[in-house]
C-alpha cells in the first residue's frame, strides 16, 4: 500500500483530474445508452404485450359472448323439445359446423341454431331440421331474408308434400329458380306457395309442378297471394264441381279423373280441356272457364 501510495504521489495532479473525467464521461455515456436502450427495449415489449392483451381480450370476449348465446339457445330448445344428451350434442356439434362452413359467409353457430329452431317450430322433427338447416341457411342469404322465413317456406314444403329433410335443398333450390323466372321475390312466391300448396298436393301436384305453375303466373301478372288463392280456388272447383261446371263437364265431355277416381296429372288435365273446347269460339271458352272455374279463379 505505501509502494503504491508513493508512486501516486510523483504523478501529476492535472493528469490525474484530466483521466478520471475522461473516464467519467466514457462510462456515463456508456451508461447512458444503456439505460436508453433498456428503455427502448421495455416500451417496445410493454407496447406488444398491451396490444397482444387487448387483442386477445377482444377475442376471449367474442367468443365468451357467442358461447353464451349459443348455451342460451341450445338451453332454450333443449327445454321445448325435451331433447337428451345426445341430441343436445349432435346440435351444438351441427350449430357450429355451420358457423365455420365458408359457403356460408356472415352465419354463426347462433343463426344457424336458430334456423334449426324455426324448422322444429313449424313441425319438422329434429333429425330433419339438422338436415334442412343448411339449406335454410343458404335461401336467407340468398333471398336476403332472416332465417325465421326462411325456415317457414321450407317447412310448410316439407310438412304439405310429405317429404323428408334431405329434400330441403331441392325446396329451397326450386323456391330461389322459381322466383327468378317468375320475376318476382322469394317471399311473394312464398305466400302463393303457402296459399294453394296443401290443395294442390290433394290435386295431385308435386312441388316442381306447382313451382312451375306460379312461375307462369307471375310472368302473366298474377303473383303473390293471388296467384295462389286464384290457382287454390280452381283446383277446389276441378276436384269437387258442382252445379253450372258439372253442365260444362258433361256437355264437353271432360274427364278430370282415371279409373281410379284419382285426379288426372297436370299435362292431362290440359289436354282434357283443349280437346273439349276445340272448335268453340272465344266467347264460348270463356263462358266454359267461368263455369268450370268461377270469375275470380278464371284468372289461374
Amino acid at each position: 500500500i505505501g509502494s503504491t501510495k508513493d508512486r501516486l504521489n510523483t504523478l501529476d495532479p492535472s493528469f490525474l483530474s484530466a483521466s478520471f473525467s475522461r473516464f467519467g464521461g466514457v462510462a456515463k455515456s456508456a451508461l447512458n445508452g444503456l439505460l436508453d436502450s433498456a428503455k427502448t427495449l421495455s416500451l417496445t415489449l410493454a407496447g406488444l404485450t398491451l396490444g397482444a392483451g387487448i387483442l386477445g381480450t377482444n377475442k376471449i370476449f367474442s367468443a365468451v359472448n357467442a358461447f353464451g348465446d349459443l348455451q342460451a339457445q341450445t338451453g332454450l330448445l333443449q327445454g321445448q323439445l325435451k331433447l337428451t344428451a345426445d341430441e343436445m350434442t349432435r346440435l351444438k356439434q351441427t350449430s357450429i359446423d355451420l358457423g365455420n362452413d365458408l359457403t356460408l359467409p356472415g352465419v354463426s353457430a347462433v343463426d344457424a341454431t336458430e334456423a334449426i329452431k324455426q324448422l322444429t317450430l313449424n313441425g319438422i322433427t329434429l333429425n330433419d331440421s339438422l338436415t334442412a338447416s343448411k339449406s335454410v341457411l343458404q335461401l336467407a342469404k340468398i333471398a336476403n331474408i332472416d332465417f325465421g322465413e326462411s325456415a317457414r317456406y321450407v317447412a310448410t314444403q316439407l310438412n304439405t308434400f310429405g317429404l323428408s329433410g334431405d329434400k330441403a335443398s331441392d325446396i329451397a333450390n326450386r323456391l330461389a329458380k322459381s322466383s327468378t323466372a317468375g320475376g318476382v321475390t322469394i317471399s311473394e312466391f312464398g305466400y302463393a306457395v303457402n296459399q294453394v300448396g296443401l290443395v294442390s298436393k290433394q290435386a295431385g301436384l308435386n312441388f316442381d309442378e306447382l313451382s312451375n305453375l306460379l312461375a307462369v303466373f307471375s310472368k302473366n301478372g298474377l303473383r303473390g297471394s293471388d296467384a295462389g288463392t286464384s290457382l287454390k280456388t280452381a283446383l277446389l272447383r276441378l276436384i269437387a264441381p258442382s252445379g253450372s261446371a258439372l253442365d260444362v263437364i258433361d256437355n264437353l265431355n271432360l274427364e278430370f279423373f282415371d279409373a281410379n277416381k284419382n285426379i288426372k296429372p297436370l299435362p292431362q288435365l290440359v289436354g282434357e280441356l283443349q280437346r273439349g273446347f276445340k272448335g268453340l269460339s272465344q266467347e264460348a271458352k270463356l263462358g266454359a272457364l267461368n263455369e268450370l272455374f268461377g270469375s275470380d279463379a278464371i284468372r289461374a
